[in-house]
């Protein structure tokens, strides 16, 4: 994540000139960073580069030290370090005195874990944050809260009205949010979580925001509830929207199949087609989908071949077009169809690799497929005399020449 992003590109700069930038904690509070972690961080990120680490060695031997004492404390606290419910009451009585306090709420937590007393730990957490006046503070309280329901005791319920509590006191923490979304989706509650979603879709502010929460239900519905047909119709308000979205257009395929919906998506491709000056980019990238879908999924080649044949009347030399017409032209066996298709996709190739390969298809369909010997004789022989290391144009050329014991006219390209 940056470490300033809102604003302008002017503000932005004068943050890291003038600001203090948040501790990794703060960006990440269900994550439980350790303090000495955020520590390392901000010293790093000092605005002085005499009072940062004095070298990239440096910050990597304390990140190793940091992290060595972070496992042993991992390791101490799965082994669920003794204690008891006297000593998690005697800490208490400070701890309810110091509220903000942020050490002491971790030594409640280890005392909890050790007397195996969540319930009485939750409680002394409960008090301290109604004690509590700053929100900031309320807030990492909560947090710590929400992770002890999420990660200790495993009552996602009671997480998310944790987490809901969070949003009560900033309703625009993005974390508390997801903290609220991840405890629906542990419950099972995707009717729940989808109606949070659809909240959030009718405050989203710009497209790609609406897309990314449309893409969300999609996936809840086709993996989790088990629904396809309420996942195509997600996807193809989305490709309604996006369909030149190679991995929409795939979704909307992959579920009009399992579903037997391409009544809907072939409905959806024509209502884009309809709409009133509809770009000609768009248009042609739909046409062609539809194309590969009629091609691939429903075998109905003939309307696939309209549909390319209606991108091409709006754009003569897309490549996607002209390609998928002259694999349908090929497999009918329309070969001197085929040739011109591929002349006009030779057309828009410059010089090259690719120009003299389209041009040997041509010649060999002459060749092989139309019996027109000449006609691929003087194709091979144009390669030639513009490159004469043209190897397989060489060879076609010879086995024409020798078939016909034309022996001056093959030493000419020997």
């Amino acid at each position: 994540d940056h470490v300033f992003t809102s604003g302008s590109p002017a503000e932005i700069l004068l943050g890291h000139l003038r600001k203090e930038p948040q501790p990794p904690s703060k960006k990440a509070p269900r994550a439980a960073i350790p303090s000495r972690f955020d520590d390392l961080v901000l010293r790093c990120l000092e605005k002085d580069p005499g009072r940062r680490p004095a070298s990239i060695a440096a910050v990597r031997r304390e990140l190793e030290n940091l992290l060595s004492e972070e496992k042993a404390s991992r390791e101490m606290a799965a082994g669920f370090r003794s204690a008891t419910v006297e000593e998690l009451d005697a800490m208490a009585i400070e701890f309810l005195e110091n509220p903000d306090v942020p050490e002491l709420a971790e030594e409640i937590v280890n005392l909890a874990r050790g007397a195996k007393a969540w319930e009485r730990g939750i409680d002394i957490l409960k008090q301290a944050a109604e004690k509590l006046k700053d929100k900031g503070a309320r807030k990492d309280l909560l947090y710590k809260l929400a992770a002890i329901y999420e990660k200790d005791v495993k009552d996602f319920d009671e997480a998310a009205k944790v987490y809901g509590r969070i949003l009560e006191l900033y309703p625009d923490d993005e974390v508390a949010e997801a903290g609220v979304m991840d405890s629906l989706r542990n419950l099972g509650r995707y009717d729940d979580l989808v109606v949070m979603i659809l909240d959030k879709l009718s405050k989203a502010e710009d497209e790609k925001s609406r897309n990314g929460l449309l893409r969300e239900i999609a996936a809840l519905y086709e993996r989790e509830v088990n629904e396809p047909s309420k996942a195509l119709l997600v996807f193809l308000q989305l490709f309604e929207s996006n369909p030149g979205d190679r991995e929409i257009s795939d979704a909307v395929a992959r579920l009009a199949d399992a579903t037997n919906g391409w009544e809907e998506a072939f409905g959806t491709v024509n209502k884009i087609l309809n709409q009133p000056n509809v770009p000609a980019e768009r248009a042609v990238a739909v046409c062609n989908i539809g194309a590969s879908w009629y091609a691939s999924k429903l075998g109905r080649n003939d309307f696939a071949l309209a549909f390319h044949q209606k991108a091409l009347s709006l754009s003569p030399s897309d490549e996607t077009a002209l390609i998928g017409v002259a694999r349908l032209l090929q497999s009918k066996g329309e070969y001197k169809d085929l040739i011109n298709i591929l002349q006009r996709l030779a057309d828009t190739k410059p010089p090259g690799v690719e120009k003299r390969e389209l041009r040997m298809e041509i010649a060999s369909t002459y060749e092989h497929n139309l019996g027109d010997v000449k006609q691929a004789e003087s194709i091979y022989s144009e390669i030639l005399e513009e490159d004469p290391l043209a190897e397989e144009a060489f060879t076609s050329l010879e086995k024409i020449l020798t078939r016909q014991e034309r022996w001056k006219d093959l030493a000419k390209f020997a």
